[in-house]
């Protein structure tokens, strides 16, 4: 139930976001990505892009990708940033927050064993630099903390000779912390 809400409290800002920019004529923000990540599960790649809105030295903006550290999942998110400067060269920083699904829900089912994943909380926050790359898009580097919660159920059935036989199930949490280098392009 609690993810619900909180991929519809994600939409109600997007669309707030919308709205606003609609109504201010605010332009459009962009940016893709990719980048490495490196914690205590080891190191691995991450890709993603962002759409959004931009005044001056704020942009907010809706993202996604694919991350592949600790179990691979799809992060649906909400980023700020802020430029340091109003140039088209200058320091930023960014947070965001959001949800990340697992790629696979159900993996190593059988008979006797089966597991089932739901992903969790998604946040990051980072500092960054950008140059001009063109006169509408520039190119940037950041560098960042981020976290992405993950959950697993694990049923196994022991074999007997009479039915029922018995389960045993464990639910186990997972905590991802990880520093992340991103390189990418931004319109």
């Amino acid at each position: 139930m609690m993810q619900g809400k909180n991929l519809l409290l994600l939409l109600l800002c997007f669309t707030a976001c919308v709205s606003f920019a609609q109504h201010k004529a605010l332009p459009f923000a962009g940016s893709v990505f990719a980048g490495a990540t490196e914690g205590q599960q080891g190191g691995s790649l991450q890709i993603g892009a962002t759409i959004g809105v931009k005044t001056k030295t704020w942009a907010t903006s809706i993202g996604t990708g694919l991350d592949y550290y600790g179990v691979r999942s799809i992060p649906l998110y909400l980023n700020v940033e802020k430029k340091i400067f109003n140039r088209a060269q200058t320091p930023f920083v960014y947070l965001n927050g959001g949800y990340h699904f697992p790629w696979l829900k159900n993996v190593n089912n059988s008979w006797w064993n089966t597991t089932k994943a739901n992903g969790g909380v998604y946040y990051g926050a980072g500092i960054g630099y950008q140059v001009p790359a063109s006169k509408q898009i520039a190119l940037f580097f950041a560098a960042g903390y981020s976290f992405k919660e993950f959950r697993e159920e694990i049923t196994q059935r022991y074999e007997c000779l009479v039915a029922p036989c018995p389960e045993y199930s464990e639910k186990i949490n997972y905590g991802f912390r990880r520093l992340s280098l991103t390189t990418g392009l931004r319109f």
